[in-house]
């Protein structure tokens, strides 16, 4: 099987194959939660979704990809997900500042608070930045540790407990008197 990357054909073996197309099986709708909660749009978190699977692939013809060491692999997924959503935000941040102002798009969370029993707890996530709602989609929802939210975000893991840590101390000032954790939390 091959796919063309932009000058070249990249092919992989049989079992290199396997092994990308079970890891795409698995990880895509994951991969697709995690960049819907940083983009808040499910058309442009697909397109992330195939843009990071694109790069394991060619990272995978070129020896360059994680040992197939799962754990490591997810970990690389989760954090090229996450920063080529946070590169479209910053984009959309960017053409946002350089366009005439004209009415946004429908929010993905809008319609959520439509159907959500709790609208409060949407309007408080709205409130996070995109690097704080990322952290608690991966420890939260995910169910990530900090090693591998550290390692999925590129930081540290002491940075990961310390965004964690201020994302929820959000959450609850402006939740308050509802309770918010997770686990890890």
């Amino acid at each position: 099987m091959f796919v063309r990357t932009r000058w070249r054909a990249t092919v992989l073996d049989d079992n290199a194959q396997e092994w990308f197309e079970a890891l795409a099986r698995r990880y895509a709708p994951a991969l697709h939660q995690h960049a819907l909660w940083i983009v808040r749009d499910p058309h442009v978190a697909e397109d992330i979704v195939q843009e990071t699977l694109l790069r394991l692939w060619t990272a995978s013809a070129a020896q360059a990809a994680p040992a197939k060491n799962e754990t490591a692999t997810r970990n690389w997924l989760y954090r090229v997900a996450g920063n080529l959503a946070i590169d479209h935000v910053r984009r959309e941040r960017r053409r946002a500042r350089l366009l005439i102002w004209v009415e946004p798009p429908p929010d993905p969370l809008t319609a959520m608070a439509e159907n959500s029993t709790d609208p409060a707890l949407l309007d408080a996530l709205r409130r996070l930045s995109a690097r704080e709602r990322r952290v608690v989609h991966l420890v939260c929802v995910v169910d990530l540790d900090h090693a591998a939210v550290a390692e999925a975000m590129g930081v540290s893991e002491g940075n990961a407990r310390v965004i964690l840590h201020r994302a929820l101390t959000k959450l609850r000032a402006l939740l308050s008197p509802l309770e918010v954790s997770c686990d890890a939390g």
